[in-house]
C-alpha cells in the first residue's frame, strides 16, 4: 500500500494542504528505509513534520524489543545527518525528542509500554492468536 500512500501524500501537497508525515520505527524491519523516505519529504514545502515512533512489543514482533530514544537519536542522526548537539537541544524527555531539520518539525516519541502482551493480533488467516489469552485478558472468558 505504499504506492496508494505516497499518491495520496502527493495530491495533498498539490492541493496546498499541510501535511504531518508519521513512520513507525520497528527494529529489524523498516528502520533502513528512514533515510530514503526522509529525502522522499525533505523537498516537500507542504510537509510541515514528520513523526517517528517507535512501537513496543505487539503482535507478531512480541519478542522485537522497541527501540529506545538513544537508538531513535541515533538512527536520526545517521539517516538526516542531525547532530546529536542539536536533538539533545529538542530533548523534553526519555520519551519524547522535537528539533528542525530541513524547515520541518521532527518528533521522536518512544513508544511506552502498554502490557501489548495481553493483546490478541489478527492473522493472515483472519483469527485472534493466542485466541484464548485474548478473550481473558479482555474480560469475554
Amino acid at each position: 500500500c505504499a504506492q496508494n500512500k505516497m499518491s495520496a501524500l502527493d495530491n495533498l501537497c498539490r492541493e496546498k494542504f499541510s501535511v504531518s508525515a508519521g513512520m513507525i520505527l520497528m527494529r529489524g524491519i523498516n528502520t533502513s528505509h528512514l533515510k530514503k523516505i526522509s529525502e522522499y519529504l525533505k523537498d516537500m514545502r507542504q510537509v510541515r513534520g514528520i513523526k517517528l515512533r517507535s512501537v513496543g512489543p505487539y503482535g507478531q514482533f512480541l519478542d522485537t524489543p522497541p527501540l529506545t530514544m538513544n537508538e531513535m537519536m541515533e538512527l536520526c542522526g545517521e539517516s538526516l545527518g542531525v547532530t546529536r548537539e542539536t536533538m539533545n537541544e529538542g530533548l523534553q524527555s526519555e520519551t519524547l525528542c522535537s528539533f528542525l531539520w530541513e524547515g520541518k518539525r521532527i518528533q521522536l516519541t518512544k513508544w511506552p509500554d502498554l502490557n501489548n502482551r495481553k493483546r490478541g493480533y489478527l492473522t493472515p488467516m483472519g483469527t485472534i492468536e493466542p485466541f484464548f489469552e485474548f478473550l481473558i485478558a479482555n474480560g469475554q472468558l
